[in-house]
């Protein structure tokens, strides 16, 4: 038996767009998910291939069980955004691209949340390979204190 594994991108933007092409790209078989609140953000070219990509903007449609969950939206509210998707699916794993959120209280309550949910999650942000990024990373590492 061939395993068909369910991945949902929760916002089709650019940076959704390029998760979706790497999925077709992908060697497994995959039941492609995509949702964002604009309609026109949904309608994607589909090409022949043997996955299959499922267009929403209402996740009460969705499957109930998820493997992988990238939501791919700005950081505002994004722990609301990760316990909505958790009223109508269950993701084993998560992909949180660009910023996390806004504040560290707010990292705080994804943490918190998805460690009782016991969920995997990874941080994606594309930042991190800027030079501004790279050299204030150095200023920090050599600093004891952050004030």
């Amino acid at each position: 038996m061939v395993r068909i594994f369910n991945v949902l991108i929760y916002g089709i933007g650019n940076i959704g767009k390029s998760y979706l092409k790497g999925l077709l790209n992908s060697k497994y078989n995959l039941n492609i998910y995509t949702y964002d609140i604009q309609k026109s953000s949904c309608k994607i070219i589909l090409r022949k291939n043997k996955k299959k990509i499922f267009n929403f903007y209402k996740l009460n449609q969705l499957p109930r069980k998820i493997d992988l969950c990238i939501i791919s939206t700005t950081s505002d509210n994004k722990i609301n955004q990760i316990k909505k998707i958790f009223n109508y699916t269950y993701p084993k794993n998560f992909i949180l691209e660009k910023l996390i959120a806004q504040s560290s209280f707010e990292i705080d309550q994804i943490n918190k949340f998805l460690k009782e949910k016991k969920t995997n999650v990874w941080v994606n942000t594309q930042m991190r390979t800027y030079s501004f990024y790279k050299k204030l990373k150095k200023y920090i590492s050599k600093k004891k204190y952050l004030r």
